[in-house]
């Protein structure tokens, strides 16, 4: 498994636990790709990072939505952004590659299991936050 199905199962993470709180407990039975040891690890920092910093994360994603609200967003949208934004801000990736990687890999999960032109909304989205907090 990769650091990109990592961030994959992330997301179903973070969608099912926005859809179904109280059905968590089993998840990673329910899940058929589950990451091995390394990039579990990596994948729990990413879901703990979101838990940590959940408003500060939500807060700044509403200070760049234009005519609409976090609540009206696609929950699969705000999901990755909040774990691409969870990643980059909140544990310390450093380089511009790093960031360039998680906004590339966003794009590759909104053209999954996003809809039809929720790649270009996350992308502008994480841009403008990545140029703001590291120029």
């Amino acid at each position: 498994m990769s650091r990109s199905s990592a961030r994959a199962y992330v997301l179903k993470y973070l969608y099912a636990k926005e859809v179904h709180p109280e059905g968590m407990d089993d998840f990673s039975f329910i899940v058929n790709d589950t990451p091995k040891e390394n990039d579990l690890a990596f994948a729990d920092a990413i879901i703990q990072s979101v838990a940590d910093h959940h408003e500060a994360i939500d807060q700044l994603i509403s200070s760049h939505l234009k005519k609409w609200s976090l609540m009206q967003m696609n929950i699969v949208d705000k999901n990755i952004l909040r774990m691409s934004i969870a990643e980059c801000v909140y544990l310390q990736k450093k380089d511009k590659s790093d960031f360039a990687l998680v906004i590339d890999e966003a794009i590759k999960l909104a053209k999954t299991y996003g809809g039809d032109s929720s790649y270009r909304f996350i992308n502008g989205i994480l841009d403008t936050i990545f140029k703001e907090y590291h120029g």
